[in-house]
């Protein structure tokens, strides 16, 4: 059980019996065990109090809880239903291999713009960061192959053994056939634990060898100072538009999540401004939004403006440009408001805000599936 799930109960005003705790967490569990890829936005859109996402998962998000307890309540019910979302993320960056970085990535992600101090809100996207910034560096720490075991001369000395034994061996000698057994079980053994640990190696090896040729491929990108898709330099791509299209290539030079702790740093230095001023370090969502190409909005795919529609809090800047593709730049900000209503289109950010906000979105649509 999270450290703080009572807290989160009291600083709602709810004061739960240990009793209740122990219901609410036996839930909690069966949710992370059942997660899928669909169901995990929909448990970051519950936890913004969003009701654009996946409207149909809070009947089952519920029932699992009513499920232990006759007693919950079935509606009206919000601020408790955030408490146990927030819950089943914490619990899902601890102890789900296939989703905690999907999910630390997408609490990130929901968290651009909201103001949001209520409970279990800051905690949780603190634990995002943590589980993000933790993943991170595994993936570049030195990983131990010294403790690999050196079996050779107890293979060499068993192996010599056996040919011994089996030399000299006559079935119906029985004292014989007792040893050799022993000796092909030890040597048995030897060659199983020699066998683990020699994948474990090539698995880590392999993974340090992609993590390189990632870094490798994001230092000469950013080196270049040239944009892939557009075929020109940074310094010559409208500043306004800029952030999004350095965030959306930066993501898709990602092989592993989920990608450098460094990032913000790439990206700021990604999206410097050729000339001096402070007008190019802000700006309007709308004004980034505007100053992509007709072709580029267009190249994001339609698949992904889709998922992005469907999950708004945690695609924000994919809605805008989904909006901006189907209805023009010219009518495309109430609709925006319509979708995602914490967030204007006349919001300000910085470039760098812009960008790693579209990174982020970007990285979580390249590994999720929500696909019926």
């Amino acid at each position: 059980m999270h450290k703080h799930f009572s807290d989160w109960y009291r600083e709602i005003g709810l004061v739960p019996t240990p009793e209740l705790l122990e219901k609410r967490w036996a839930a909690v569990e069966t949710i992370v065990k059942d997660i899928n890829d669909k169901e995990l936005l929909a448990l970051v859109c519950t936890l913004n109090h969003s009701g654009h996402c996946y409207p149909q998962y809070a009947e089952k998000f519920v029932q699992y809880f009513y499920n232990t307890d006759t007693t919950f309540p079935m509606r009206n019910n919000q601020n408790e239903l955030r408490v146990l979302a927030g819950a089943c993320l914490a619990e899902i960056f601890l102890k789900s291999e296939d989703f905690a970085l999907i999910a630390a990535a997408g609490t990130i992600s929901s968290s651009f713009a909201i103001p949001s101090a209520e409970p279990p809100f800051v905690d949780v996207t603190r634990d995002a960061a943590n589980a993000l910034a933790q993943a991170s560096y595994g993936l570049r720490a030195d990983f131990q192959y010294n403790d690999m075991p050196s079996y050779g001369p107890q293979l060499d000395a068993a192996l010599q053994a056996l040919k011994t034994q089996a030399a000299a061996n006559n079935l119906q000698q029985v004292q014989l056939v007792t040893p050799l057994i022993d000796g092909l079980l030890k040597t048995e053994t030897m060659l199983i634990e020699l066998a683990k640990k020699s994948q474990g190696f090539v698995a880590q090896a392999q993974c340090r060898i992609e993590t390189l040729a990632e870094e490798c491929n994001v230092l000469w990108w950013l080196f270049a100072g040239h944009s892939d898709n557009l075929k020109m330099a940074f310094t010559e791509i409208d500043k306004k538009a800029l952030p999004i299209i350095v965030g959306k290539e930066l993501a898709n030079l990602i092989t592993n999540l989920p990608g450098p702790t460094s990032v913000k740093a790439i990206l700021a230095k990604a999206i410097q401004c050729p000339q001096k001023g402070n007008d190019c370090s802000h700006f309007k969502i709308s004004e980034a939004v505007n100053a992509l190409t007709p072709e580029w909005r267009a190249s994001i795919a339609e698949s992904d403006r889709t998922t992005a529609c469907a999950f708004p809090c945690v695609f924000p800047l994919h809605v805008a440009i989904a909006i901006a593709v189907d209805l023009g730049v010219a009518d495309w900000d109430k609709a925006f408001i319509k979708k995602i209503d914490h967030l204007k289109s006349d919001s300000v950010f910085s470039s760098t805000e812009l960008a790693y906000q579209f990174y982020l979105e970007s990285l979580i649509l390249q590994y999720v599936d929500v696909k019926e």
